[in-house]
């Protein structure tokens, strides 16, 4: 979907959200699965995890590729006037490896929550869970009140993506979006940003620390993204980062900004969120469903309006205006009160966020 009117700001603040938004994820669901086995024990987190992440995999996956495809379809009709075309894209995709599409997050979260999993059961085995724990909360308490994790966090991941030939620097942490493979930097990535989560709710007192602090970490994250967009260059420069010491400094200068982000925002939420909200959880409620099924709608709205001569500023909002109002629509009407709300939301909501608890256990 290439649209009539482009932009290099909307190109730089993609590239800044993509640095930290799954991060930021795969962060929570370490917090929240770490919360999860706590109350229910390894049997029961893998009954509940199975049913609100597989279960959504495997049928988001049946239900959603063919809608991803219509978008496709429908542009490439617009752009060349029908469907002439010799095939090389299709057998590149298959050469790739199975299409996972938008909904890799879940398969990776499934694998990453076995490898936590397991080794929390190998530690109970071998009756090391206070040493190792005490161990490990160690290291950590160290690493948040020296204010060290957006300086260590981020050097695994720059490792893994300087050996990276084929690496795209625009791209960022690439997304693994084909093939069942494990991508090596996916798994470094997320697996950390999981590791994270598992510790911050077994050190649940720390996260004061990052509430005290977030406007430090934003301004040193937004000076971060910044720096890192500047060395890249426009996006139709092919000369950038060629050399291996630019190449380093861009990488720490991304995945810096990238850590720092999550932890300004995670900060941000502890200092000003806090507060029980009906509104707030009633979107947190929407979100997984809004998320698995917002790809078909926003790029069926960019084919629609990318022949258009507006200017990106209005279409952009629009687009995320109407989407958003779309999908969630659909989540008050489709799922929440529905078997879907319960697969997705562990239970059956009455419809409208005044219905939504708010002193409640959290959404596990």
């Amino acid at each position: 979907m290439v649209d009539v009117s482009q932009s290099q700001t909307l190109q730089g603040l993609f590239h800044v959200l993509h640095s930290f938004r799954m991060l930021l994820f795969f962060a929570m669901a370490g917090f929240f699965g770490n919360l999860l086995l706590q109350l229910r024990g390894i049997p029961g987190f893998w009954r509940n995890r199975l049913r609100r992440i597989a279960v959504p995999l495997v049928a988001g996956w049946i239900l959603l590729m063919p809608l991803l495809a219509a978008p496709f379809i429908w542009a490439v009709y617009i752009t060349n006037g029908g469907f002439a075309g010799d095939g090389r894209g299709v057998a590149a995709i298959r050469e790739a490896g199975f299409p996972l599409g938008h909904l890799w997050f879940l398969y990776y979260l499934l694998m990453l929550y076995a490898v936590v999993a397991s080794a929390v059961w190998a530690i109970r085995r071998a009756g090391a869970v206070a040493s190792l724990g005490r161990l490990a909360d160690g290291w950590f308490d160290w690493l948040v009140r020296r204010h060290a994790v957006t300086l260590v966090l981020p050097i695994p991941i720059a490792v893994v993506l300087l050996m990276d030939a084929d690496w795209i620097p625009w791209t960022g942490i690439p997304s693994p979006i084909l093939g069942l493979v494990p991508q090596t930097a996916a798994v470094v990535a997320f697996g950390s940003a999981v590791v994270l989560g598992w510790m911050l709710y077994r050190r649940r007192d720390l996260l004061q620390i990052w509430g005290n602090t977030w406007l430090v970490h934003a301004i040193l994250a937004a000076a971060a993204s910044a720096l890192s967009i500047w060395l890249l260059g426009p996006p139709e420069r092919t000369d950038a980062l060629a050399g291996f010491t630019e190449r380093i400094v861009y990488l720490l200068c991304y995945t810096f900004s990238a850590w720092s982000w999550v932890v300004a925002i995670t900060g941000f939420s502890i200092r000003h969120l806090s507060a029980p909200s009906r509104a707030w959880r009633y979107l947190a409620d929407a979100s997984y469903w809004m998320y698995l099924v917002h790809l078909p709608v926003v790029m069926a709205l960019q084919v629609l309006v990318m022949r258009l001569p507006v200017h990106w500023s209005i279409k952009f909002p629009l687009i995320v205006v109407v989407a958003f109002l779309l999908l969630l629509a659909s989540y008050e009407y489709l799922v929440r009160s529905t078997f879907i709300g319960e697969w997705l939301n562990g239970r059956r909501h009455a419809r409208g966020w005044k219905q939504t608890p708010v002193a409640t256990e959290p959404p596990v």
